[in-house]
């Protein structure tokens, strides 16, 4: 999903695409989904800075998947009026939320855990797309890119079971 905002009188294409998460993470070696979930630790009279800086970060993101030339993230976000930016981040944060689709639960890896970005890029890697391809893919297409891949070569998701008390004695 793209949509074309104007900063400070310049326009700039977002991508609410799985692309923008790997851009995140390899700018700012954290994943968007944990600088988020931090939020919920942080004091009130701190929240305010953390959430635009993870928003400004998440523009840029987004910016950069829909234009790999972007500027790095200080040299870019320097360009525009902190005014300017409150408007932009609302509107990414909004339209990256959109792209997720409706679905509550994270999505989660083989092993249970949820995706982190090496995740994203692994699977890329192994159902034959470039990670350059996740930059005009949303988050929930690629997903349903890999579910399909695993169920064409066989692969099955183990279903979550009870452990039993076979399960303890074979440890």
């Amino acid at each position: 999903m793209t949509q074309k905002i104007i900063i400070g009188g310049t326009p700039v294409q977002l991508s609410a695409s799985a692309g923008a998460l790997i851009h995140y993470k390899k700018q700012f070696r954290s994943e968007y989904k944990d600088d988020y979930k931090a939020l919920q630790n942080i004091s009130p009279s701190d929240r305010i800075a953390e959430v635009a800086g993870i928003g400004m970060r998440l523009l840029w993101a987004m910016a950069r998947a829909a234009d790999r030339s972007l500027l790095p993230f200080t040299d870019w976000i320097l360009q525009f009026d902190v005014p300017d930016l409150a408007e932009a981040i609302m509107t990414a944060e909004a339209l990256f939320i959109s792209s997720l689709g409706t679905d509550d639960k994270p999505a989660r890896n083989n092993s249970g855990r949820e995706f982190t970005s090496e995740d994203l890029i692994a699977s890329t890697l192994a159902c034959g797309l470039s990670v350059n391809d996740l930059d005009d893919m949303p988050l929930p297409m690629v997903i349903g890119i890999f579910d399909e891949w695993c169920r064409i070569k066989g692969y099955k998701k183990e279903e979550a079971r009870p452990a039993t008390q076979e399960d303890f004695d074979a440890l």
